[in-house]
C-alpha cells in the first residue's frame, strides 16, 4: 500500500518475506507467487520494526516508540505483544530484533540499552550498554 513505509524484512521459516509496515501500523507476508497478506497490529501507533525469525519459528518484531513493545507473529498470523515496562514515549523505543545463539530474542534500544527476552518465558530483561553504542540512527 502507498505510504505503508516498509522498513525490514526477513525470510520466514514458510519461505514467504515477512516485512514491517511502519507507518499503516501492519506486518506484511509475500509469497513468491506475489500474493500479499497484512496482519494489523492491536494499537494505532505500533510503528514495527527490526523484523527477525526467532528459533521458535515466530517472526519477532519492536514496537516503538510510542508502545515500547517486543512482539512476535506465527506463520499463521496469531499476534503476541510483551510491554518493556518502561513508561512513556521514547522511553525505551525498541528498534531491532535478533535471534541470540542462547535461544532468546535480543533487542536494541535506541535509549542506548540492548534487552533480552528469554523464550522460555514472557520476561524481558535490559542490560546497559557501556560503550557509546547507537543503532542504525545514531552515530558511534
Amino acid at each position: 500500500e502507498a505510504g505503508s513505509y516498509p522498513t525490514s524484512m526477513v525470510v520466514g521459516p514458510d519461505k514467504a518475506l515477512w516485512f514491517t509496515e511502519f507507518i499503516s501500523n501492519r506486518i506484511g507476508r509475500i509469497d513468491m507467487q506475489g500474493n500479499i497478506t497484512e496482519y494489523s497490529l492491536s494499537s494505532a501507533v505500533g510503528y514495527p520494526s527490526g523484523i527477525s525469525v526467532g528459533p521458535d519459528g515466530k517472526l519477532w518484531f519492536t514496537e516503538g516508540p510510542v508502545r515500547n513493545i517486543v512482539a512476535s507473529i506465527s506463520t499463521n498470523g496469531q499476534l503476541t505483544e510483551y510491554a518493556l515496562g518502561t513508561e512513556g514515549p521514547f522511553s525505551a523505543n525498541p528498534a531491532w530484533t535478533a535471534a541470540g545463539p542462547d535461544g532468546a530474542i535480543w533487542f536494541t534500544e535506541e535509549i542506548g540499552s540492548i534487552g533480552r527476552m528469554p523464550l522460555a518465558g514472557s520476561t524481558l530483561t535490559d542490560t546497559a550498554v557501556t560503550s557509546e553504542l547507537r543503532t542504525h540512527h545514531g552515530a558511534r
